[in-house]
């Protein structure tokens, strides 16, 4: 009996962890980490324009009598620029070490490939992007109503029976329960 060099090896493998469990997340969980990160995302968007707005109505008053309006506008538009890049940076720091949105990892879920492997930035970034388009084009777009219809669209098929949304469809990703919290 000769021993075939390409045959895989016979001795058993120990020390490997076991599978994690792959849970799908329930749509409620799925729901409230979207409306977290929305309510997240537009908090810094509103609390930048409510700036801007005090910040006509001081500049009326002359409150700030040697400072410019611009020069304060500027200010305020810097000060706004840092909230959403920090938000955004913290976004993606999630996705890169977490898998996770803020609003998913608050609930204990992931986003993984669908064989149970972890993904890569890109394509958490390839999965996320189109649905910040379907929120962002139509609001500058002055068409915030279609907006909203796209993206809940989008999200429409989680009442599949694999729970899976149009972005988890085309970037082959699911959305699990951290198996801590199960």
């Amino acid at each position: 009996m000769s021993l075939n060099p390409y045959s895989p090896p016979l001795a058993s493998l120990t020390g490997l962890p076991a599978p994690a469990e792959q849970r799908p997340a329930s749509r409620r969980r799925r729901f409230c980490a979207s409306l977290i990160n929305l309510v997240l995302s537009y908090t810094i968007i509103f609390s930048y324009a409510i700036a801007q707005a005090l910040l006509i109505r001081i500049s009326l008053t002359g409150v700030f009598a040697g400072v410019s309006h611009s020069q304060l506008s500027m200010a305020v538009g810097f000060i706004g620029l840092a909230f959403l890049w920090s938000t955004i940076g913290v976004q993606i720091w999630l996705m890169w070490k977490k898998n996770a949105t803020v609003g998913k990892y608050w609930l204990g879920l992931k986003v993984c490939r669908v064989d149970g492997s972890r993904i890569a930035i890109g394509r958490y970034l390839l999965r996320e992007l189109p649905l910040i388009a379907l929120l962002v084009v139509p609001l500058l777009l002055q068409l915030p109503l279609l907006g909203w219809a796209l993206y809940f669209l989008a999200l429409a098929p989680v009442f599949r029976a694999d729970r899976r949304t149009l972005n988890d469809l085309w970037s082959d990703t699911i959305v699990i329960r951290e198996p801590a919290h199960a």
